[in-house]
């Protein structure tokens, strides 16, 4: 992930596409972070889930590629 964080498309991508926290447990001790980038018209997301160890940002390519043909 060393030389991705240096490239300009992931550079754009953390600097376009806004990272968004939601708690999903009562006690705020779990908490996802994800990427929206979709239209707000798509009914159904396609929802990418990381590795265990990893984060969304191993997607930021198929997120890239999928917002520039309009999903």
């Amino acid at each position: 992930m060393g030389e991705i964080k240096v490239s300009p498309d992931y550079n754009w991508f953390r600097g376009t596409v806004p990272l968004k926290k939601i708690i999903v447990d009562d006690d705020d001790s779990k908490i996802w972070s994800l990427y929206d980038a979709g239209p707000r018209s798509i009914r159904c997301p396609l929802i990418f889930l990381p590795p265990v160890s990893g984060t969304a940002d191993v997607f930021f390519r198929q997120i890239l590629a999928l917002t520039g043909w309009g999903y």
